[in-house]
């Protein structure tokens, strides 16, 4: 009787052993949703602990609103803030207040030496994440939420908002974090196994057993991932840990499973031929 391989030999086949890869395409497609899927929960686990920090940010910027925003109220489409320009700062997060007409980010320096940051302007506010920033207009949203720009909005109505949006925003980490990276860890590898497929046909890749399957390339490809997302992951983890704003390149993931699928495929090939021979 064959026997199957555990969870960890596949880290260790992934990670080690690339002329065993061709054990991945014997593997049932459920055994291999669920090795993948194990795998990217354990990570996924540890960047909630880590990102932990955000909500402690979230949760410490709900406690102190009151002594942040003097006054603050919305009207006709526009926030006001009374007590303008207002920032608050703990240890990689920035929110800026600023509801003046005369406002210049070039007016708060420190803005650039956080990776995660807020503006709240009179007329939208700037989201901030490592190197990418998105301005929203209130107006946008107030035609998504069928909410009036004659609606007006008191001090209490809005830390009202605050805190339900944080209470949203600690129920989204915790729930959809790792069905959102299981998901991203299927698609990318889905994504990835065109490009595998294309090199395994003009390369004219085989196995003993089996021809160029998409599927076969796809299960290839789904453990050729785990070395480029190991250590990516654990680069993000790092510096989210030492707050440095690190920015991989686009697609590296991508680029790093294709390389690891290459050296498989030949490493593969390179086996066969020795069996051949000794036969």
């Amino acid at each position: 009787m064959k026997r199957e391989m555990s969870f960890f030999n596949t880290i260790k086949i992934s990670a080690f052993d690339f002329k065993s890869y061709d054990k991945f395409i014997d593997m049932k497609a459920f055994k291999v949703f669920l090795n993948r899927a194990l795998f990217v929960l354990l990570i996924s686990l540890v960047y909630m602990v880590f990102l932990n920090k955000d909500i402690k940010s979230i949760e410490e910027f709900a406690s102190k609103k009151g002594e942040i925003f003097q006054d603050i109220n919305f009207s006709n489409g526009n926030l006001n803030i009374s007590n303008s320009p207002t920032i608050f700062t703990n240890e990689d997060f920035i929110l800026i207040g600023d509801t003046r007409e005369d406002f210049n980010i070039n007016n708060f320096p420190e803005y650039d030496n956080y990776r995660t940051g807020v503006i709240l302007l009179k007329d939208s506010f700037i989201f901030k994440h490592k190197v990418n920033e998105f301005k929203i207009k209130y107006s946008d949203i107030l035609k998504v939420s069928n909410i009036s720009t004659e609606d007006t909005f008191s001090k209490d109505e809005i830390f009202l908002i605050i805190d339900s949006m944080y209470g949203v925003f600690r129920y989204l980490l915790y729930s959809f974090l790792p069905v959102f990276m299981i998901f991203n860890y299927f698609f990318l590898a889905f994504i990835t196994s065109f490009f595998a497929m294309f090199f395994s046909i003009i390369s004219r890749f085989r196995t003993t057993k089996h021809g160029i399957k998409f599927t076969h390339i796809y299960k290839m490809v789904l453990f050729a991932q785990t070395i480029p997302f190991l250590i990516i992951s654990i680069f993000e983890i790092i510096a989210k840990v030492n707050g440095v704003a690190f920015v991989f390149p686009i697609n590296i993931l991508e680029f790093l499973t294709i390389f690891v699928f290459i050296i498989s495929m030949f490493s593969i090939r390179k086996k066969n031929l020795k069996d051949v021979k000794k036969n």
